[in-house]
């Protein structure tokens, strides 16, 4: 997901989340098709990361325990090895929940790709639309 700072994407992210680990139709209307655990790289904000993932679940009736894993850090995206460092890391997280929750890992948030981008400048370029 793309936008603005404060246009909920944490909090969509984190709804789709339950929704995928417990099974509920993510927005009320867009059934499930895969049941599963959840690794989330929060590399901003991740103090709260918990405390709202709590939130959303108890909004949303589930009060059991979710197959839920997150982390603070996450290896640049622009390093050659990313891919391989982002593999192993998700392989060791699946093993582990599968072991505590039976469940294999069906979704992967990184949040936010500009902060593991390796740099601070945004890559994205804006031009004027034309006047035909």
């Amino acid at each position: 997901m793309a936008g603005q700072w404060g246009t909920f994407k944490t909090t969509v992210a984190l709804d789709m989340s339950v929704c995928v680990m417990a099974d509920l139709p993510f927005a009320n209307r867009f059934r499930i098709k895969r049941r599963g655990a959840v690794l989330y790289f929060a590399l901003e904000g991740e103090a709260m990361l918990a405390a709202r993932l709590s939130v959303i679940a108890e909004h949303r009736g589930v009060t059991r325990q979710l197959p839920f894993a997150w982390r603070s850090d996450c290896p640049p995206l622009t390093n050659k090895d990313a891919a391989e460092a982002l593999c192993d890391i998700a392989s060791e997280a699946a093993a582990d929940l599968e072991r505590d929750h039976n469940m294999p890992v069906a979704l992967i948030w990184v949040d936010t790709v500009i902060t593991r981008r390796g740099t601070t400048k945004a890559m994205i370029t804006t031009r004027p639309h034309r006047k035909k």
